[in-house]
C-alpha cells in the first residue's frame, strides 16, 4: 500500500483481524446459535474472535453440558490433561472425526487453539438435538471391555451376560418409547381430556348446590345422603369383583388350558404304553442307540477324514511355491488321462457284466444306494438336531427377554381381537368340554360294561372247570386256546414271510427288466460318447492353440496398458498439483483484497470521512487508561516508600514487645510452680512503651 501512510504496528493489527470467507462464515454461525436459547450468550462477532483460549474452552465445555450434563464441571479448576481426556472421550462416543492427526488435535485441545476448537463447535451446534440423544442412550448402551484373564471367572460372566441382556432390554423398551412418541400421542390432546374433565367438574359441583338448595330444608336429607353414599360404594365394590371375575376368568382359562395339555400328555403317555408297552420303549431306545453308533462310528469318521485331508492339502499348497502356467497345464493333463482312464474301466465293467449272469454286482449296487440312503438319513438327522437346539436357544434367549421386558400392553384393535379369540376359543371349549364329558360318561358306562363281562367269563371259566374236574379232562380248555394263538400267530407269520418274499423277488424281476433296458438304452449313448471325445480332442488341440495366441496378445497389450497408466497418474499428479496452487494463489488473492478493504475504511475513519469508532481511537484510549494506572500505582509506590522507615521502626518495637511478652510469661509460670528467680532479677515488673 504506497500510497498510504500507515505504521506497521497499524498493518499487523489490521492483518491479525483478516478471517477468510468460509471461517466468517462458520464463526457468524456459531455466533448465531450461541445467542440462542438455552445459552443466551450475547456474542458479537469481533468479540468472539477476540476471547481468549480460556474463555474458548470454556464456552465448548458449556456445549459438552447441554449435550450431556454430566460434563458440568470448573475448567479453571480443572487440569488440562483431565480436561482434554474427558472431552476426547466425549467426542470419540458422539463419533466426531477430527481432520487433523490426533496427536496434534490433542494438542490443539489443550491449547485452546481456534482452528481446533470452532471445526467441533460448528459440528455439536448443527446437532445439537441428535448429540443429546446419542449421549443419553451412551450412557447404558456402551459395553464394558472385560480383560480375557478375568473372565475365566464364572461371577464375571455371569455378571457380563445379565449385562449385556439388560441393555438389550434397554433397547427393546426405548423401541416402544419412541413407538408411543411417534404414535400421535401428544400433550394438546391430554390438555383437551384435563379442560373436558375440569367442565364435567364443574357441572357436577353445580348440580351438587342445586340439589343441597332443594333438599336443604328436607328431614330425609341424612338418610338420603347415606343411601347414596351406600349405592356408590357398592357400584365400586361392583366394579371391584368384576375386575376380579375378569381376573379368575383369565386364571380358570389358562389352569384349563394346562389341564387340557396335561391330558393330551397323558392320553399320548397311554397310548404308547398300551400299543408298545416297555418292549416297544426299549425297541426304540435301541434304534436310537444304533443310529447314534452309526453317526459316530461312520458318518464323524468320514467327516473328520474329509477335514483332515483338506487341511493336508491345504498345508501341502501353502508349502509349495507359487504355481505356474506350466505347471497348471501338467496337472489338467494328469486329470484329462484319470479321467480317461476311468471312463474305460467302467466301460470294461459294464461290459464284462453284460456278458454274465453274475448278481453280485447287482448286489453291490443295492447295498451302495442302501449305504447311500443311510447315511443321507444320517446327515438329515444330524442337520434337523443341529436345527433344534438352535431354534431351542433361540427360544430360551427370547423367553428370558419376554421375562425382562415383562407382560406387553395391547393396544385397542389388539384387545379387541383378543376379547374375540377369547370367545371364540370359549365357545369352541365349552362344546369340546360337552363332547369330552360325553365321551368320558360313554367310557365309564364302557368300562363298567368291561368289568361286568369280565366277572361273568371268570363265572363262565370256573363252571367250565368244575365241568372239566368232574369229567376228568381238567385243562382242556386252556390247552385249546393256546393252541389256536399259537396256529393264529403261525399263519400270520407265514403270511409275512410270503410276502416279504413276493416282495424280494418282484424287486429282484424288476431291477433285472430295468438292468436290462438302461444297457439297450445305454449302448448307442457310449458309442456316441466315443466319437464325441474323439471330437472334444481335436477342440481342445484348438483351443491350446488360440489360447497362447490369445496369452501373447493380451501381454503385449497389458504392457502397453500399463505404459498409458503411468503416463496418466503423472499428469493427474501435475494437474492436481496446478489445481492447488491456483486454489491457493485465489485464496492469497481474496485475503489481500480483505486486508486492502479493512486498510481504506480504516483509513476514511481515521480522516473522519464515515462515521464510527476507528481501531487507532480504541488503542488510544487503551493506552490512556494504562498510563492512568501506571501513574496511580507509582504514586502508591512513593507513599510505601515513604512509610517504610516508619513502619520498621514499628515493627522492631512489636517484636520487642514479643520478647518481653514471652519473658513476663515464662517469669509467671516459674512462679506458679515455686521457683525463685536470681536476685538480681527480683525486680518490679515494668512495661515501658
Amino acid at each position: 500500500l504506497p500510497s498510504l501512510s500507515l505504521s506497521p504496528l497499524y498493518l499487523d493489527c489490521l492483518v491479525s483481524f483478516a478471517v477468510c470467507g468460509d471461517t466468517m462464515d462458520t464463526v457468524r454461525e456459531i455466533v448465531e446459535r450461541l445467542n440462542q436459547a438455552p445459552f443466551e450468550k450475547a456474542f458479537t462477532l469481533i468479540g468472539f474472535d477476540a476471547i481468549s483460549p480460556e474463555q474458548l474452552i470454556s464456552v465448548l465445555n458449556d456445549i459438552f453440558v447441554e449435550i450431556a450434563p454430566d460434563h458440568d464441571i470448573d475448567t479453571r479448576t480443572e487440569l488440562p490433561e483431565d480436561r482434554v481426556m474427558r472431552m476426547m472421550s466425549l467426542l470419540r462416543v458422539l463419533r466426531f472425526k477430527p481432520s487433523i492427526p490426533a496427536a496434534d488435535f490433542a494438542s490443539g485441545l489443550l491449547e485452546g487453539q481456534s482452528e481446533v476448537i470452532y471445526p467441533i463447535m460448528h459440528w455439536a451446534l448443527s446437532r445439537l438435538v441428535d448429540l443429546k440423544k446419542r449421549a443419553y442412550l451412551a450412557n447404558f448402551l456402551m459395553t464394558i471391555e472385560v480383560p480375557a484373564e478375568m473372565m475365566q471367572n464364572e461371577e464375571v460372566v455371569q455378571t457380563r451376560e445379565e449385562y449385556l441382556n439388560l441393555i438389550e432390554a434397554f433397547k427393546e423398551i426405548h423401541k416402544e418409547v419412541e413407538s408411543l412418541r411417534s404414535s400421535g400421542f401428544s400433550v394438546a390432546e391430554v390438555k383437551n381430556d384435563i379442560q373436558s374433565m375440569e367442565r364435567e367438574k364443574e357441572q357436577i359441583q353445580k348440580r351438587l348446590a342445586r340439589m343441597k338448595q332443594r333438599y336443604e330444608g328436607s328431614n330425609d336429607v341424612k338418610l338420603m345422603l347415606e343411601a347414596t353414599n351406600k349405592m356408590r360404594k357398592e357400584e365400586e365394590r361392583e366394579v371391584q369383583l368384576q375386575d376380579q371375575r375378569h381376573s379368575q376368568t383369565e386364571q380358570l382359562s389358562q389352569a384349563e388350558d394346562r389341564l387340557q395339555r396335561t391330558m393330551q400328555l397323558l392320553r399320548e403317555t397311554r397310548a404308547s404304553t398300551i400299543t408298545g408297552g416297555p418292549e416297544a420303549v426299549l425297541k426304540n431306545l435301541e434304534d436310537e442307540v444304533s443310529m447314534r453308533r452309526f453317526i459316530s462310528e461312520n458318518k464323524l469318521k468320514e467327516t473328520i477324514e474329509e477335514k483332515t485331508s483338506v487341511i493336508r492339502e491345504s498345508k501341502r499348497i501353502l508349502s509349495d511355491g507359487a504355481m505356474t502356467q506350466t505347471d497348471l497345464n501338467a496337472l489338467y493333463q494328469q486329470m484329462q488321462d484319470l479321467t480317461r482312464s476311468m471312463n474305460e474301466a467302467m466301460e470294461q465293467r459294464v461290459k464284462a457284466n453284460s456278458d454274465g449272469d453274475d448278481k453280485l454286482p447287482m448286489f453291490k449296487q443295492q447295498a451302495a444306494i442302501i449305504a447311500s440312503k443311510k447315511a443321507a438319513a444320517a446327515e438329515k438327522l444330524q442337520d434337523l438336531e443341529d436345527e433344534l437346539a438352535k431354534v431351542e436357544k433361540m427360544y430360551h434367549s427370547k423367553a428370558k427377554l419376554a421375562e425382562a421386558k415383562g407382560p406387553r400392553i395391547l393396544k385397542d384393535d389388539e384387545l379387541k381381537r383378543y376379547v374375540a379369540k377369547v370367545r371364540t376359543k370359549g365357545t369352541a371349549y365349552k362344546e369340546k368340554k360337552a363332547k369330552m364329558t360325553q365321551m368320558l360318561n360313554e367310557n365309564i358306562t364302557l368300562a363298567e360294561t368291561v368289568k361286568i363281562l369280565e366277572k361273568k367269563e371268570a363265572e363262565k371259566k370256573h363252571v367250565l372247570e368244575k365241568l372239566e374236574a368232574q369229567k376228568g379232562v381238567s385243562g382242556v380248555t386252556y390247552a385249546q386256546n393256546k393252541l389256536e394263538d399259537v396256529s393264529a400267530t403261525k399263519s400270520e407269520i407265514d403270511t409275512r414271510k410270503g410276502a416279504a418274499l413276493d416282495d424280494i423277488s418282484k424287486m429282484v424281476t424288476e431291477l433285472n427288466t430295468n438292468i436290462t433296458s438302461k444297457r439297450a438304452v445305454l449302448a448307442p449313448l457310449i458309442a456316441a460318447l466315443r466319437e464325441l471325445r474323439v471330437e472334444s480332442q481335436g477342440i481342445k488341440n484348438e483351443y491350446e492353440d488360440k489360447k497362447g495366441a490369445y496369452d501373447s496378445q493380451s501381454s503385449s497389450l497389458q504392457a502397453s496398458k500399463s505404459r498409458l497408466e503411468s503416463q496418466v497418474v503423472a499428469l493427474r499428479e501435475e494437474v492436481t498439483i496446478e489445481e492447488s496452487r491456483y486454489h491457493y494463489l485465489q485464496n492469497m488473492f481474496k485475503k489481500a483484497n480483505l486486508q486492502l478493504a479493512r486498510a481504506q475504511r480504516e483509513m476514511k475513519l481515521y480522516l473522519g470521512q464515515v462515521e464510527g469508532k476507528s481501531l487507532r481511537d480504541v488503542i488510544t484510549k487503551k493506552i490512556q487508561e494504562q498510563e492512568r494506572l501506571g501513574k496511580q500505582l507509582r504514586e502508591r509506590q512513593k507513599g510505601v516508600q515513604e512509610s517504610h522507615e516508619t513502619s520498621m521502626k514499628q515493627l522492631e518495637m512489636w517484636r520487642d514487645l514479643e520478647v518481653l511478652m514471652r519473658a513476663k510469661v515464662k517469669a509467671r509460670d516459674m512462679e506458679s510452680k515455686n521457683e525463685y528467680l536470681p536476685v538480681g532479677l527480683e525486680e518490679e515488673d515494668r512495661l515501658v512503651l
